[in-house]
């Protein structure tokens, strides 16, 4: 297997970086766990927008909003399980 230097430094160079600041007393590995577990709330909503097809919600009252968001909310927390 060859490696291919130019084309891992151009695939690196676009990925771009990130910078993750805190100002609590969280050790570092604590936090970057902490940053890294968005992706699976992200790919929660992702997927409650997609799959569970919970947006739009037509609904016509607060009362029965609130109850179709709860419906879908634990249908999220039973998907990701």
């Amino acid at each position: 297997m060859k490696r291919k230097n130019n084309a891992i430094s151009k695939r690196l160079h676009r990925m771009g970086r990130m910078i993750l600041m805190g100002n609590s007393e969280m050790q570092w590995n604590d936090m970057l766990d902490l940053y890294r577990s968005r992706e699976r709330v992200e790919k929660g909503f992702r997927d409650m927008k997609s799959d569970l097809e919970a947006l739009p919600m037509g609904t016509h009252t607060d009362e029965t909003m609130h109850g179709y968001l709860l419906v879908q909310f634990v249908a999220l927390i039973l998907d990701l399980r």
